[in-house]
């Protein structure tokens, strides 16, 4: 009942809750916590454990915060080159699968990856396992784009891993 995993989502859990309610004070951050206790009670079998979760200290949170900023600023990008390739007269697609290594460590990383994928306009991920994807790209520049992509490398510091030492 007061495992670390539980005690540890509980906490993660309040803290959002108070970052939502916008004002701290003794009734919100309460609520937050026996709210949060609950829910964390009430799905315990299906939570995963803190080591299973890369980036839970503050270090991780900033990167995941910057994780954050990143996928929105790629979700912009992607929509505008994907309206621009729909809207022009000669729609120049050429779609390929192309097949990435995998470089992460954690599955909960791994699908986080391959869900922005999937999620950004213009590609798709078809396939994973623990060595590699397989990633849909509606044009050439987005199969390239997927290559080396700024989410993978964040979400290697992430995990701790050091990503130059990655590369090469």
């Amino acid at each position: 009942m007061f495992t670390r995993t539980v005690m540890g989502w509980t906490a993660v859990l309040a803290v959002f809750w108070v970052g939502l309610a916008g004002a701290i004070n003794p009734q919100v951050v309460v609520i937050g916590i026996l709210g949060s206790w609950l829910v964390v009670l009430a799905n315990r079998r299906s939570l995963l454990s803190l080591e299973e979760c890369p980036g839970l200290n503050l270090r991780g949170m900033l990167l995941w915060a910057q994780y954050g900023l990143c996928f929105l600023a790629e979700l912009v990008k992607s929509n505008i080159a994907v309206a621009r390739l729909v809207l022009s007269p000669r729609m120049e697609i050429t779609p390929r699968i192309v097949r990435l290594p995998g470089r992460l460590r954690t599955e909960l990383a791994r699908v986080i990856l391959c869900n922005s994928i999937t999620l950004t306009p213009g590609t798709l991920t078809v396939d994973m396992d623990e060595r590699a994807f397989a990633v849909h790209a509606i044009t050439e520049q987005a199969a390239l784009g997927a290559r080396d992509w700024i989410m993978e490398q964040l979400l290697l510091r992430i995990e701790g891993t050091d990503v130059s030492r990655e590369r090469g």
